[in-house]
Formats: structure tokens, C-alpha cells, sequence
């Protein structure tokens, strides 16, 4: 059996605990979108349901692979990173002629709004169920006597 050796720096370990911090949680939100929406964008020319489905697929792994107190981060990127890879892609396929560009934008968020929608329902509702039984879990119980 062989030994780890933990790297420090400064007396603490570079890794100190399990899963994705926050920045962590957002960099696997814009890498898995702009993959998926690259690949999309090249196929079909323009996002749907691929970048969709990845959407909420994505959030199931941000709570699967984030550490404890990250839900709220994994509820509240995925709008702001699909806005950021749309604006990147679009850019990469119109150019940065501006009516071009923001009705390129406005269309592929049209696009995406019912799977934005769907992601956004399912993460709240994941967030207050768990915030919820968080709460139920840690209150005392009362005193009958």
C-alpha cells in the first residue's frame, strides 16, 4: 500500500475538502455549455434541444459534484452562463455587426426560453426542498411535558 502525499502550501493542503467550490460549480456550467453549444452550433447551426437537455443535466452534476453549501450557486448560474456562451457563440458566428447580433441573440434566447424555463423550475424547487428539510431536519424537538 502506498502512502499519499498531500502537496501544501503554506502549511495547508491544496485540496481541503470534497467536490466543486463555487467558481468551481460556474467554470463546469460555461465548459459543459460552450462544449455542448459548440458542437450544436457547428451541426445545426444554431442551439436547441442538446444545449437543453445539457442545461439540466448540468445542474444535476453541479449538485452531484458540488461541496456542501454550493445549491444556491448550482440554482443561480445556469441562466447567467447560457446568456455568456450565447453571447460568445453568437459573436463567433455572426461577427460583431450589432442588428445582426443582438437579434442572433435575441432569437437564440427565444430558443432556449422554454429549456431555461424547465431548468429553472426544477433547480428552485430542488433548492427550497432541500432548504427545507434542512430546516426540519436541525430544529429541536419540542417539549410535551
Amino acid at each position: 500500500m502506498t502512502k499519499s502525499v498531500d502537496i501544501q502550501v503554506k502549511g495547508r493542503p491544496i485540496i481541503q475538502g470534497r467536490g466543486l467550490t463555487s467558481p468551481g460549480i460556474v467554470a463546469l456550467y460555461i465548459l459543459g455549455l460552450g462544449i455542448v453549444q459548440g458542437v450544436e452550433n457547428f451541426i445545426s447551426g444554431q442551439p436547441g434541444r442538446v444545449t437543453g437537455i445539457a442545461l439540466l443535466a448540468l445542474f444535476f452534476t453541479a449538485t452531484k459534484l458540488g461541496r456542501q453549501g454550493t445549491l444556491f450557486t448550482a440554482v443561480v448560474t445556469p441562466p447567467l452562463a447560457l446568456t455568456g456562451t450565447l453571447l460568445i457563440a453568437t459573436i463567433f458566428s455572426k461577427g460583431l455587426a450589432l442588428t445582426s447580433l443582438l437579434v442572433a441573440i435575441v432569437s437564440n434566447l427565444a430558443r432556449m426560453a422554454p429549456w431555461l424555463l424547465v431548468t429553472a423550475l426544477v433547480s428552485w424547487g430542488y433548492f427550497f426542498i432541500a432548504e427545507r428539510r434542512k430546516a426540519i431536519s436541525s430544529q429541536q424537538p419540542s417539549n410535551l411535558s
